[in-house]
Parts: C-alpha cells; sequence; structure tokens
C-alpha cells in the first residue's frame, strides 16, 4: 500500500498518470505524512520508483507530533486552497488515539469523520489515509477492513488491495460514494510502482 500511495504522490504532484494509465490533470501540491518510514527508505523508494521528476510540490513529513494530524492536515490544505492539494496519511494506525472505555464504533467514526471534515473544508483538496487490512474469506471485502465498520463508514471511498505475499499480480476494490465501483487487476512492476492491467 505504501508503495501504491508514493507513486500516486509523485504522479499527482508531477501531474502525470496514475497506475501508468489514468491522467490526473494539473500537477498539485502532496503532502505525504510517511509515518511508518523514515527518510532514508522514502528516498530508496523514490530512486527505485524512478520517476522523470520529483516535483517540489510533493512535500514529506516523517514524524508528528502525537495529537497534531487535524491541525497539519488542515494547515497543508488551506495554505494551497484552490490548487487542489492532497494529502497521503500513511499510516491511520499511526495516529490514531486509543478509545479507552468509550464506543469503539463512535470512536472510530468519530475519528475518521475529523480527518474527512479537513478535506471536506477545501473544496477540490483530497485525503488519502492508508490503513491496514485483515485476513478475509470471501464476504464484502469491506469486512477486510481492520477496526469497527465506523472507518469504512465515514469514508467517501474505500479501495482494498488484495495481494497475496510475493505475487506482483493483485486486485484493487473500490466502492465510493462518487464514483463508480468496481474491480481492477494491477500488476507491480520491477521498479516499485503499480500499473492498471489493460492500460
Amino acid at each position: 500500500k505504501s508503495w501504491m500511495v508514493l507513486g500516486l504522490g509523485v504522479e499527482l504532484s508531477n501531474g502525470g498518470s496514475a497506475f501508468g494509465a489514468i491522467p490526473v490533470g494539473d500537477p498539485r501540491p502532496v503532502l505525504y505524512l510517511a509515518l511508518e518510514d523514515g527518510k532514508r527508505r522514502l528516498q530508496d523508494r523514490l530512486i527505485r520508483l524512478n520517476p522523470l521528476d520529483v516535483s517540489h510540490r510533493l512535500q514529506f513529513l516523517t514524524e508528528l507530533a502525537p495529537g497534531q494530524v487535524i491541525a497539519t492536515i488542515s494547515e497543508f490544505m488551506q495554505k494551497h486552497d484552490g490548487l487542489d492539494p492532497v494529502v497521503i496519511l500513511d499510516t491511520l494506525g499511526k495516529v490514531m488515539p486509543p478509545a479507552g472505555n468509550g464506543n469503539q464504533y463512535g470512536h472510530d467514526y468519530s475519528m475518521l469523520s475529523a480527518l474527512k471534515a479537513t478535506s471536506d473544508a477545501v473544496p477540490g483538496s483530497s485525503l488519502v489515509i492508508v490503513h491496514h487490512t485483515r485476513k478475509m474469506d470471501g464476504g464484502d471485502f469491506l469486512d477486510a477492513v481492520s477496526g469497527t465498520q465506523g472507518i469504512a463508514g465515514a469514508a467517501d471511498t474505500v479501495l482494498v488491495l488484495k495481494r497475496e505475499r510475493h505475487d506482483d499480480r493483485a486486485t484493487l476494490q473500490v466502492t465510493s460514494r462518487d464514483a463508480a465501483e468496481g474491480e481492477y487487476s494491477l500488476t507491480l512492476t520491477d521498479t516499485g510502482a503499480w500499473q492498471l492491467d489493460g492500460g
């Protein structure tokens, strides 16, 4: 998942093509909150992805003080209002406060709603949140989203990347309030980029 969103961040900031096939339009500012990766790992991945350009519009943070995720996202989006900014949060687990003794569904829904509100407040902006999945056999792919249904329920769009370990092929399953539902075949290239099969 991290390779996928890093590739998307590069393409969005350059105005390239997502998954090697889908034009993203004009370049836009992107903030990648790579909270599970250090600077060296990010640099190694960018070198391996070998993009034509790494735009100045692509910014990275690898550390975030506790409780600062919403303020950080909001500040970036407000600063780039009118430029269709994108923030990639990798991963939700790194910033999710503990629920304590409260209702877990309500806690998850409240946190995701607060994150979503940062993007909703700036028209044209987008927030991509990476979250872990759990192993599921059959059933609705939304059940693979780790945590309660409050996480998937608060999101406008949910994408689940399914890949067997050591396999370079994957399926991207999509459900959305705003876009067509679907299932797409992807291939992981030697550079670490995800490509849409069939163009």
